[in-house]
């Protein structure tokens, strides 16, 4: 199956998590660069509701057969 799930797809819907909300993704981005404990702390309420609904949605389109 071309399209089943695989590690790297895995990782690939949760980074498209991110970019489905691109401001986050900017600060995420800004955060792991610098390693600022405050600017990731900043991110964890976000990744905990919004990243998390843009996960959903995104497994929520996949087939059966694509999980």
């Amino acid at each position: 199956m071309p399209n089943e799930m695989t590690e790297a797809r895995f990782w690939d819907l949760i980074e498209w998590a991110w970019k489905d909300s691109p401001k986050l993704d900017l600060r995420r981005a800004e955060a792991v660069a610098t390693n600022d404990e405050d600017l990731l702390g900043d991110i964890v309420w976000p990744l905990q509701n919004e990243i998390c609904e843009n996960y959903i949605d995104r497994l929520s389109d996949l087939s059966k057969d694509e999980l």
